[in-house]
Order: structure tokens, then C-alpha cells, then sequence
């Protein structure tokens, strides 16, 4: 069964080519790929890892610290059934380590709409602005105005449809596609 977890891609981020710092987190909650967070103190019950617990936004963390991006490799040690390979099928689990990558103006990251808060609109919209949500590790798609005073803001800039083994023929479509939303980083930084 099909668990339409958020599938996320990393290609456009400094991080990833060194630009930035990764971490490797740990939360004592299962973690969905493409969601964002804080990095907090050593995690005391990791030996011998450099693995931060993993923070979740709150109102006291908003603009007073920069948000990390999760994205860790999908892999799954369950290759029983193909499906269970399908990156929207795949978590980070709580207890296990993952990774996190800085965010900086100008990256770029994409998520599927499972990561992002679009409230009451059918989809997420190009050309909106997403910011950081207390108690929520999506973020949140707002209008301009609304990002005043806020350390995180980026802006959803398009899409593409993505996924393994669909194609369309004859008219009628195979596999599973979904569609990725790309988020520019326009700031993360601290305020206040």
C-alpha cells in the first residue's frame, strides 16, 4: 500500500556540492523526507557519531535560527516487494540517523505537494511564497505580504512531473507520476 510520504530532490543546493553543511540528525519521531527543521544539541544517546537531535519548528526556534532541509538517500532494507523502493513510500525512521542540509538564498530544492501546507487551495501555486509553520515540518504556502519579519522564505518557482516507470501510450497513462514542486530560497536567516 501506497504511503504517500513527501518525495524530495536536492540538486540545486550548495550543500550538496560543499557549499554548505550537512548534519546528520536523529528525532525520537519518524521524519518525512523534504520537510524542514532545526539542528539542536549532540544527541547524548548516539556513540561516537557527530548526530544532532533533529528539532521540529516551534514559535520559540522561528527566525532565531536557520532551517535545515531533510533529505536523506532512500533506501529501504525491505526489498521484498518493489514498491517498497518507491520514494514516496520512503521515511526516515525515529531513532535512525538522517541527513540535513543547510539552506541558503538562491538554493534550490523540490518537494511534492505532501511537503508543503497549501491550506484550503487544490495544489501548491507557483509564484506563492512558503515560510515556516510553528509545530509543523512542511512549509507553509502564503502571499507576500505575509512573509514580513520572516527568517525562512522561499518561493515556489514550478513544477515538474516526476516518477519511475509511467509513461503515457496510446492515450492512457502507466505507472504512478506525481508532480514536484521546485522552492527557491529567497532567506534564512536569523531576525530580531
Amino acid at each position: 500500500m501506497d504511503k504517500n510520504y513527501t518525495v524530495v530532490e536536492t540538486s540545486k543546493i550548495a550543500a550538496v556540492r560543499g557549499g554548505g553543511h550537512l548534519y546528520s540528525l536523529i528525532a525520537d519521531v519518524d521524519v518525512e523526507n523534504g520537510h524542514i527543521g532545526y539542528v539542536g544539541d549532540l544527541a547524548d544517546d548516539v556513540e561516537g557519531l557527530e548526530t544532532h537531535e533533529f528539532l521540529a519548528p516551534t514559535a520559540d526556534l522561528i527566525g532565531k535560527d536557520r532551517v535545515v532541509l531533510v533529505a536523506n538517500p532512500e533506501w529501504d532494507y525491505d526489498e521484498t516487494r518493489r514498491t517498497n523502493q518507491a520514494l514516496y513510500n520512503y521515511i526516515n525512521e525515529a531513532d535512525r540517523p538522517f541527513r540535513g542540509y543547510d539552506l541558503i538564498a538562491r538554493d534550490v530544492y523540490a518537494v511534492s505537494k505532501e511537503g508543503i501546507n497549501y491550506g484550503s487551495a487544490d495544489a501548491p501555486e507557483i509564484g506563492k511564497y512558503v515560510i515556516v509553520e510553528a509545530g509543523k515540518t512542511t512549509v507553509k504556502m502564503v502571499e507576500k505580504a505575509d512573509t514580513t519579519g520572516q527568517g525562512f522564505v522561499g518561493k515556489i518557482i514550478g513544477t515538474a512531473k516526476r516518477g519511475l516507470g509511467w509513461k503515457t501510450e496510446g492515450g492512457k497513462q502507466y505507472g504512478r507520476p506525481y508532480i514536484i514542486y521546485f522552492i527557491e530560497i529567497l532567506r534564512n536567516d536569523i531576525v530580531g
